[in-house]
């Protein structure tokens, strides 16, 4: 606990693999389930650096979970949508690009959820954001291009969704008690 932990390639097998570095950094430098899918991912760290997708295999409780603020450090895909279960995703903290970039973000949790604690985008921009599944906002949605929600939203507190005047699609409905821009 409360030391930086670096996993520099890719990590595949039918197992749950979990990283806990405290109050250190995570830093995932490669696929995980690249060849052969895991059955399911946590990292936890004051900071979380992801380089490479994520796939889980076709499990019960094939969930991915982040718990500390999360950066991206190239596009990735994380995805949960297998034939018989579709495992959740969740963010506990923020989500950024990496600090003078833009990277892409694609979540497939079809009918599993989407959970974004806080902020995405607030402090770096992430460059395009498509999510399948149903989606929990608690924060702001800032891209420098489009926003693809394929699923129900809900609000979790105010949000606002900000492209950069490019388009921001919401293809099914969104329910809450706040304010939705």
């Amino acid at each position: 606990d409360d030391a930086n932990i670096a996993v520099d390639s890719t990590v595949d097998g039918g197992y749950t693999f979990a990283v806990n570095a405290g109050t250190g950094t995570v830093t995932m430098g490669g696929a995980l389930g690249g060849s052969t899918a895991i059955n399911s991912f946590a990292a936890t760290g004051n900071t979380i650096s992801l380089e490479g997708n994520i796939t889980t295999a076709d499990v019960a409780s094939n969930d991915v979970t982040f718990t500390g603020a999360t950066e991206l450090t190239s596009g990735i895909t994380i995805d949960t949508n297998q034939t018989t279960n579709d495992g959740d995703i969740s963010f506990s903290s923020t989500l950024n690009s990496e600090s003078g970039e833009t990277n892409s973000l694609v979540l497939d949790a079809d009918s599993g959820s989407v959970t974004f604690s806080s902020t995405v985008g607030a402090t770096d921009r992430l460059s395009t954001l498509a999510v399948t599944g149903a989606t929990t906002l608690t924060g702001n949605v800032s891209t420098s291009s489009t926003q693809d929600f394929n699923s129900a939203v809900t609000l979790a507190a105010n949000t606002t969704l900000d492209a950069d005047d490019a388009n921001i699609a919401v293809d099914s409905t969104v329910d809450g008690g706040y304010t939705f821009a």
